[in-house]
């Protein structure tokens, strides 16, 4: 079955202008998820010691890879959090990347369509969408593959 069109994802950028509310704002989230990576770990431990203190024999090796995996969690976070404190109101600050949709024909540009595209807010409004195409480079040569030769 041959068609001229598919669906295909991608991946697009989000990235903000930097004003008060926006900083007070991402400061916020990343002070709540290190308060969640806090009480996870605080739980993980509590479970380990519990474990420990009954005598169970059970591995308790991925329970102390979750707890490794919580500090690391943390250490990210407050790291982006002090980031975030530094930046200046203006800044151009990613805030995540999500996964849109491209419907691709037949003689579309697959860089124009499946390129790194930015959306760019202010105060959670759009300002600007940006597709960044690669430079055009001059074709390779053509050799041609797979022709047998006799030695």
């Amino acid at each position: 079955m041959n068609t001229d069109k598919v669906l295909c994802k991608r991946q697009v950028v989000l990235r903000s202008i930097l004003t008060d509310q926006t900083k007070m704002d991402i400061a916020l989230e990343f002070q709540r998820a290190i308060e969640g990576a806090k009480q996870q770990a605080s739980q993980i431990h509590a479970i380990i010691q519990e474990q420990k203190k009954n005598n169970q024999k059970i591995d308790l090796k991925p329970l102390e890879d979750e707890l490794k995996k919580a500090a690391v969690q943390e250490h990210i976070l407050k790291e982006r959090l002090e980031e975030i404190k530094k930046a200046a109101v203006g800044d151009l600050y990613t805030t995540g990347v999500i996964e849109g949709f491209s419907t691709l024909a037949k003689g579309d540009d697959i860089r124009e369509k499946l390129g790194n595209v930015e959306i760019i807010s202010k105060d959670y409004l759009i300002q600007d969408i940006q597709v960044q195409m690669p430079e055009k480079k001059a074709p390779a040569k053509v050799q041609k593959i797979g022709t047998p030769t006799r030695v």
